[in-house]
């Protein structure tokens, strides 16, 4: 990159799903690259050259994820920006699948639901108290992609975790130092959408959460970093 790179991602290789192991880097200078961890060149460029060129857009990309890895021939990527796109890329087909753009703020994280099984749920954090529920299998539009806010109104919602033994709950972390456990409402009309039902808020600290991981063997134990020079050992659920 030619920037500072804001985000990163890998998936695949030994006990973590399938195919090879791959990085995914977004940058401040508008690019998302895909890296094979076996080489040290980039193995996809993704950025804007003339408009006959598929590209994701030129501006400072803030989130990536992995997701759809669910055989060693399906992968796809997702980007966030800081002009509010979110872009869902087919690394097989070469294609954007989805995208849809958050007028309110820029995207600043992202995460599918279950990175290494068929993609379905890809759920964005942004600048504002929004946590954005998008449904891939549906073509986006106002009303198919979801909307919650959370409680603290003038809380940037950094990123979200979906918790690994059971995708159904996700923590959203912000900068105000609070974490937020919400779980997923799904009705049982196939034809309702999925909505967030918000459990718990608690402060964890005076400053920003700057990085969150769960535990993958211990249920609900997190570990947390945060801008009072503090990482924190968290219980959730």
């Amino acid at each position: 990159h030619e920037d500072v790179v804001n985000s990163i991602d890998s998936v695949g290789g030994f006990n973590s799903g399938f195919g090879p192991a791959e990085l995914v880097s977004g940058s401040r200078d508008g690019t998302v690259k895909v890296w094979d961890t076996r080489i040290d060149q980039a193995v996809l460029c993704l950025e804007t050259k003339s408009p006959s060129e598929l590209s994701l857009g030129s501006f400072d990309c803030w989130s990536v994820a992995f997701g759809n890895s669910f055989s060693d021939k399906e992968r796809c990527i997702a980007a966030g920006f800081d002009n509010g796109d979110v872009k869902v890329f087919d690394l097989r087909k070469n294609s954007v699948l989805w995208e849809f753009n958050c007028e309110r703020a820029g995207i600043s994280g992202l995460e599918f639901k279950k990175k290494t099984e068929e993609m379905d749920i890809l759920v964005a954090t942004s600048c504002v108290s929004d946590v954005i529920l998008c449904d891939l299998k549906e073509v986006p539009s106002e009303n198919e992609t979801k909307i919650v806010t959370l409680p603290h109104e003038s809380m940037m919602t950094w990123s979200s975790h979906h918790l690994p033994q059971d995708p159904e709950y996700v923590v959203v972390t912000g900068v105000d130092g609070k974490l937020s456990l919400l779980t997923y409402d799904s009705p049982a009309d196939t034809a309702s959408e999925i909505t967030f039902d918000i459990l718990d808020v608690t402060n964890v600290s005076a400053k920003a959460i700057t990085s969150f991981d769960w535990n993958k063997n211990r249920f609900g134990f997190s570990v947390l970093s945060c801008l009072d020079n503090c990482i924190k050992v968290v219980v959730l659920c």
